[in-house]
């Protein structure tokens, strides 16, 4: 056995820190089953803790399982030590711009997770139906070297337009939870119908009679719904116009390119400045609507009443507008532990009370 080391954080107590360790060593597959393990004293040099500091955490590991002691032979990983390893499949690439919601989220879900669960993540996977078999195959090439010494007890999906791992062999019949931002079919979605309900009363209630909605869609489907919510919430709020902008145009991997948003933008302000200036402007991504309100301050025309802008955001990232936004923030905390509520529900062989929780947000007023 390669002896192991501790990288100290001062927040986080001694045998914390070596009981995480030595559960991912476990559960990683890196200790097997019926690995002997150092002496208390050897152990604790290797760490360079005292041994009262290593007791604790060993004992902590021998209480839940992973590792057997036995009187003047030593300890051992226990040969019923149970896996928590977790796949975490996330649609974009976590280190492109946009993906930033999924990047909070995947970080609440590890911290969440605690000791609890090993999250193995796997990223860049494509979100469309059309896309399913080379997202399989991508997901396949990604799990080949894993699933030969990881044994996964549970699967998470985050922000996936189709489930993928339903195809891949070594993943059929794993408990799953599976969250998708716009989905009939996931564990959870989005609240769109509280968003376009929350955006319609604050805006009428602050007098806006002329209302421009610019909702992000991918498919004919999403945009009837999205427009039909929108128009049915307006018209009970007594809206007399109702403008319709749908964002559809995305770089060749699918994402939203701030250059490309801004000059779509520019032409459909360049339209109000033509035809009529809305009152408000509810649009479905913070990151389109800065492009919006960039394009709004390059308005030549001293005269023109800003209109009131309303977008749906994470409540983890603080973007800047250039000018005053109402965010509707999506709860990042809420969508882990919901997510967390699911897989665990599952694992136990059990199914959860609701078919879909729909996530809702909560208005921030401007500042």
């Amino acid at each position: 056995m390669n002896e192991l080391t501790l990288s100290l954080t001062p927040s986080v107590p001694l045998h914390r820190q070596i009981e995480k360790k030595l559960r991912l060593q476990i559960e990683s597959g890196l200790l097997q089953p019926g690995t002997p393990l150092p002496s208390t004293s050897e152990f604790a040099r290797q760490f360079g803790v005292h041994p009262l500091t290593l007791h604790k955490a060993m004992r902590r590991l021998k209480d839940e399982g992973l590792i057997v002691r036995t009187p003047r032979v030593g300890s051992f990983v226990s040969a019923n030590a149970t896996t928590s390893n977790i796949a975490l499949i996330v649609g974009p690439d976590l280190k492109h711009e946009t993906a930033r919601f999924h990047r909070s989220l995947v970080q609440e879900l590890e911290r969440q997770s605690d000791s609890k669960w090993v999250m193995r993540i796997y990223d860049d996977f494509p979100t469309h139906h059309k896309e399913a078999p080379l997202g399989i195959d991508k997901l396949n090439a990604a799990l080949g070297q894993d699933c030969g010494r990881i044994a996964f007890r549970g699967l998470l999906g985050v922000s996936i337009g189709y489930p993928p791992w339903q195809e891949v062999e070594t993943l059929k019949g794993l408990p799953t939870a599976w969250f998708s931002v716009a989905s009939a079919h996931s564990d959870l979605a989005l609240d769109h119908g509280d968003f376009v309900r929350s955006a319609v009363e604050y805006c009428a209630a602050r007098g806006c009679r002329r209302l421009a909605y610019i909702p992000i869609v991918s498919d004919g489907v999403w945009e009837e719904r999205h427009r039909k919510a929108f128009t049915d919430a307006a018209r009970e709020k007594g809206i007399e116009e109702i403008i319709t902008h749908n964002f559809c145009q995305f770089d060749l991997d699918g994402f939203l390119d701030e250059y490309i948003a801004y000059r779509w933008a520019r032409k459909v302000v360049d339209g109000w400045q033509q035809d009529g200036w809305p009152d408000g402007v509810v649009v479905g991504d913070d990151l389109l609507t800065r492009s919006v309100a960039m394009a709004l301050q390059h308005v030549n025309s001293p005269n023109i009443k800003r209109p009131l802008l309303f977008t749906w955001a994470n409540d983890t990232i603080r973007l800047r507008y250039g000018m005053p936004v109402v965010r509707y923030n999506i709860p990042v905390k809420e969508c882990a532990r919901q997510l967390h509520e699911v897989l665990e529900l599952r694992m136990g062989g059990r199914d959860p009370a609701e078919k879909q929780v729909r996530i809702r947000g909560a208005v921030e007023e401007e500042e």
